[in-house]
């Protein structure tokens, strides 16, 4: 909390930046069986999890079996072997997703930085903190690098280095009052459309600060259709309670152009801007939980993503069980921003 009130025990209601958001899409066993697995790699998880189950409860495991086993998952019988160890060792769907098992970290291509120009990034983004601009971290990063008579890296670098620092949600800072930040994104993986052509989930998130914690969503659908504002403003006008003050709701221009708002009370928390996505990507990062995010329409090739055999395009029922396990997974480890004196 960042007003210092504390809520009245007395009040049954949760104050809206600290709920713990529940999904009718995401059941807990699917939270179990998938989190912390590239939603890309869910159908074959899945797959390589009905047969690895089937050969265990056999009651002889021969040679013929697990042949026949591995076969059927396209795999050598050594490769088939070293999955069913890791299966009966940690018994959860991680250890079948192989590669395709995604840790949240940051970049590990090689990335050509000088060793000393790494450390003067880290010290950049610690003295200003990871939600500092861009151009503040490069600027301080430049000058440092040239004192020394290090290379610095390109800006694009430090930008992706950057993103993951924020995504790590250590070391944010905010100044001003408690808000709720509402962005567009994409979600940086490939789904299977209407007609059966591959395009990805558009959705709206409402992001606390300093908290950083995820208010409430919305998709896009089937049909192509947008993920409505007004939905996601009236969700949060029903979450407001009298525990906490009613914040302010940051949204870009163009979400509001032509918006038929009839909600007085919404219409009044409203404040209008041009950097409310540029402001979530400051505090999220580009990857929330398993989840890669664009904040502009993607225009790559989605079949471009599934970069192993073994991945495939999500289905929109999986895609919106994946945000929502993200979001859940999110809120539960979420780093406060450090408040600052204005």
């Amino acid at each position: 909390m960042t007003s210092g009130n504390t809520p009245d025990q007395s009040d049954k209601r949760t104050p809206e930046s600290q709920k713990v958001l529940k999904f009718n899409n995401m059941e807990e066993k699917n939270m179990d069986e998938l989190s912390g697995i590239d939603p890309r790699r869910w159908a074959e998880v899945r797959r390589r999890a009905a047969v690895v189950r089937d050969y265990l409860q056999k009651n002889q495991r021969d040679a013929a079996s697990a042949k026949l086993a591995a076969g059927r998952l396209d795999l050598s019988v050594s490769q088939f072997a070293v999955l069913t160890r890791a299966f009966e060792i940690h018994r959860n769907h991680a250890s079948l997703a192989g590669a395709g098992a995604q840790e949240v970290k940051t970049r590990q291509r090689p990335d050509g930085i000088d060793p000393r120009a790494e450390e003067h990034l880290a010290s950049a983004v610690e003295r200003h903190g990871c939600s500092a601009s861009l151009k503040t971290i490069a600027d301080q990063v430049v000058h440092d690098c040239e004192q020394e008579g290090v290379p610095f890296p390109s800006k694009m670098t430090i930008n992706d280095k950057l993103m993951g620092f924020r995504s790590s949600g250590k070391g944010h800072r905010y100044s001003g009052p408690p808000t709720i930040i509402v962005s567009r994104l994409w979600l940086d993986f490939p789904v299977v459309g209407s007609e059966g052509f591959l395009t990805f989930t558009e959705a709206l998130l409402a992001v606390h600060l300093p908290e950083r914690s995820i208010a409430c969503h919305e998709v896009g659908t089937m049909d192509n259709a947008p993920p409505s504002l007004i939905a996601l403003l009236s969700t949060l006008d029903a979450d407001v309670t009298d525990t906490e003050p009613t914040r302010s709701i940051v949204v870009h221009r163009r979400e509001v152009a032509g918006l038929n708002m009839t909600n007085d009370a919404i219409r009044e928390r409203l404040e209008i801007g041009d950097d409310a996505s540029a402001l979530v990507a400051r505090y999220l990062g580009d990857q929330l939980d398993t989840i890669g995010l664009r904040f502009r329409r993607p225009r790559v090739d989605p079949a471009k993503l599934l970069r192993s055999r073994f991945d495939s395009a999500v289905d929109p029922a999986d895609a919106l069980t994946a945000l929502e396990m993200a979001i859940h997974n999110h809120n539960q480890n979420a780093f406060p921003a450090a408040l600052l004196s204005e």
